[in-house]
Formats: C-alpha cells, sequence, structure tokens
C-alpha cells in the first residue's frame, strides 16, 4: 500500500530523521472493481444481468409470436402433400413436409443449425416453399444472424404468391429491425457480465445510436465507466438521463459516488439526500448507509492527495473523538503527523520541537491503529503492521 519509507535527510538543526512514505496514499475509501471487490463496501446498482434476461425473453417472445401463423401454413402444406400423394410429384412433396417437420423440431429444441441445414435441403428441393423462407428467416434470427433474415423476410413479403403468408412475412420483418436494434444492447451486457468493460462501452454506443436516450444504455455505459474509475465520463453519462430513469434512486446513488470521488462533497452528499427522497429499496438504503459514511473519508483523501495534512487532520479529529477506535482514522493521522514531521524537518516549517512533536504524535496515532484494528480489515491491518516495522528505523531521535 505504501511505497517504501525511505530515511529523510537530517534536519538542519537538532539532527531529527523523519520518514519519507512515498507518493501513494491508501485509498481507503471507494475502489472500482466487480462483486470481489465490490467498490470498497459499496455495490453498484447495476441490475445489468437481469436486464439482459429480460431482452432475451422479450427477443424469444417476438420469435414466438410468429410459430403459431406458419404453423397453420406448414399443417396445409401437409395436407395437400398426403392428398398427393398417389399423384405426380406426390413424393416430392411428401418429402418436403416431412423436413419442414423435422425442422421445426430442431428449432424447439434450439438447434438452429441444424434446422437450417435441413430448410436449405428444402430450398435445393424447391426455392419457392415460402414455409421453408420463413422459418429460415425465424432461424437465422435465433442465431443472431439479423440482416439475412431481415434480406428474407423482405424477399417474402414482395414475392411470395400467398397473401396471407405475404402479410407475415411483412410483420416478421418490422419485427427483425426491432430485434436488431436491441442486439448491441444485448451484446454490452454480455461483455459487461464478462467484465469487459471497454467493449461494452463500445457496444452502449452502439446501442444509443440504434435507440437513441434508450435508458439501460445510458445506465450500462455509466456503470462501465465507474468500474474503470473515469468519474466525470460517468456523470456525464448519468447526466444524459431522461424520465423515470432520472427519478430512480439508484441514479442518484450513483452520482453521488461520482461527486465524491471528483471531490464535490456537498454535491455527493445532496446525491445521497436525494436517492433518500425517492424511497429506495432495503439493499439500496444500507448502500446509502454505507455510502453516507463513506464521503467524509473521501473528503479527507482529497486534502491529503493535496498535500493539505492539518486541512485533512482536522477532518479526522471528529471521526475519533465519535469512535476512538476507528483505526482508519487513526492510520491517516499518523500519515499526516509524518508528513508534517517530513516538511518541518526539511526546512520548509524548521524547528526541531516542532519534528519531535510530531514524530510522537505519529507514534501515538499509529498504536491506537494497531490496537483498533480488527481481522476483518486484512488491508489496513497489513499496512499498520508494515508502517510499525519501518518507522522505528525511519525515525531516530
Amino acid at each position: 500500500m505504501f511505497g517504501g519509507i525511505r530515511r529523510a535527510r537530517k534536519a538542519e538543526k537538532g539532527g531529527i530523521r523523519a520518514p519519507r512514505l512515498g507518493d501513494v496514499l491508501p485509498t481507503g475509501g471507494i475502489r472500482s472493481g466487480a462483486a470481489d471487490d465490490a467498490l470498497g463496501g459499496l455495490r453498484l446498482k447495476d441490475d445489468l444481468s437481469a436486464k439482459m434476461r429480460e431482452l432475451d425473453v422479450r427477443t424469444t417472445g417476438t420469435l414466438e409470436r410468429f410459430v403459431a401463423p406458419i404453423q397453420a401454413f406448414i399443417e396445409a402444406l401437409a395436407r395437400r402433400a398426403q392428398e398427393r400423394a398417389q399423384q405426380r410429384g406426390g413424393r416430392h412433396l411428401l418429402e418436403i413436409a416431412r423436413l419442414l417437420e423435422q425442422a421445426q423440431a430442431e428449432m424447439q429444441a434450439g438447434n438452429f443449425s441444424a434446422a437450417l441445414r435441413l430448410l436449405d435441403r428444402v430450398l435445393r428441393l424447391d426455392r419457392v416453399v415460402y414455409e421453408a423462407v420463413f422459418l429460415k428467416a425465424l432461424c437465422l434470427a435465433g442465431m443472431k444472424r439479423m440482416p439475412e433474415a431481415i434480406r428474407l423476410a423482405n424477399d417474402g413479403a414482395r414475392q411470395c404468391p400467398q397473401q396471407a403468408l405475404r402479410e407475415e412475412f411483412r410483420k416478421l420483418a418490422e419485427a427483425l429491425r426491432f430485434l436488431q436494434s436491441l442486439l448491441p444492447l444485448l451484446e454490452a451486457c454480455s461483455a459487461y457480465e464478462q467484465r469487459n468493460y471497454r467493449e461494452a462501452i463500445q457496444l452502449f454506443d452502439q446501442a444509443m445510436r440504434e435507440l437513441p436516450g434508450e435508458s439501460l444504455a445510458l445506465n450500462g455505459k455509466s456503470v462501465c465507466l465507474m468500474h474503470l474509475e473515469e468519474w466525470r465520463p460517468a456523470l456525464n453519462t448519468l447526466d444524459q438521463q431522461r424520465g423515470e430513469a432520472r427519478n430512480h434512486p439508484a441514479h442518484h446513488f450513483h452520482r453521488a459516488i461520482c461527486l465524491m470521488k471528483l471531490g464535490d462533497v456537498a454535491g455527493a452528499r445532496a446525491a445521497v439526500q436525494e436517492a433518500r427522497r425517492h424511497k429506495p429499496e432495503a439493499d439500496l438504503r444500507a448502500q446509502l448507509d454505507v455510502l453516507t459514511e463513506a464521503i467524509p473519508r473521501e473528503d479527507i483523501l482529497t486534502a491529503m492527495r493535496a498535500e493539505r495534512w492539518s486541512d485533512a487532520l482536522q477532518l479526522l479529529s471528529p471521526m475519533v473523538r465519535r469512535d476512538h477506535r476507528n483505526a482508519w482514522a487513526h492510520f491517516h493521522i499518523t500519515v499526516c503527523h509524518a508528513k508534517l514531521a517530513e516538511q518541518y524537518s526539511s526546512g520548509t516549517f524548521p524547528g526541531r520541537a516542532s519534528v519531535i512533536e510530531e514524530v510522537r504524535r505519529a507514534r501515538e496515532a499509529l498504536d491506537l491503529a494497531g490496537a483498533a484494528c480488527g481481522q476483518d480489515e486484512p488491508d489496513l491491518r497489513a499496512a499498520i503492521d508494515s508502517l510499525s516495522r519501518q518507522l522505528p528505523e525511519a525515525w531516530r531521535l
């Protein structure tokens, strides 16, 4: 968590040695990640997996709507085949009916490739069996080969001699065009589930071009950006939401995280309050409680990143007054006092007494951090132990 502590040069007066703690501060706040990290105790309310399942069901349901109408045409073809069985060409029609029946069975089982091979056999026997063309379009759609499926449906809508079936082709083509617009969204959700966040962002962008203003695409993109710790683009994406999505408590929860990470503590607190106003469910209420505790920490870390050590100490003091066993606060108090000792010893703020006092306070805070840190905070424990081993060598009075 820390870079190594290097020995400081002697102070000009008094021979005090103080630690140089390196440039990397322990974050201790919200970190990016998925379920393993859970954003340092927070879980993004993306619901993308559930939404993807809904889209899959929606796609399947759309395609299944056309099974019953085409079934009627296939049954009529089978009856014609039976009637003509003993006539010239009757056996040919029976073979077509048999292959269509087998193709339907394969489609029902989800074996679209096998069904496609059977349908191609039908069309080699007779390329104007539009029942087979219709099933092939459905098959290709089931395989997400939408451009081919749409082309076949359009061909059927123009060329099929049966008016009723031609109308079904027209409806199918319209449905397939809509489903094609959903494909980038499905693929984006799938990439997100696999934690391919960059790929998912590109696909969400494509989905938004297909479906402008689609709230799921905006939410998905913002969540991906948050996992990548790109807080400003994530906030900008969230602010593009409109209508009902903007009133969802999870929307304000995500905005609060982004604002906190961008150092806008007041804005983060306001977003938390707005999320609570929209009556979140119990799980999200618990997450908002965690976030409420995390916001002051981020304020402290912002000050520390800016090397405003005294400001950070002022923010840390109320924490330890409220809870004297706050190991996180004691640890960061240690860092602040050590950094102040370093500044004093470097001659920026000269004074032997000041360095000694800061060293004493840092040691005292580190002891308190070690005593308060529980086994459920392994990262913090490791940082405390590491610092405990190094400070006695670094601080020689």
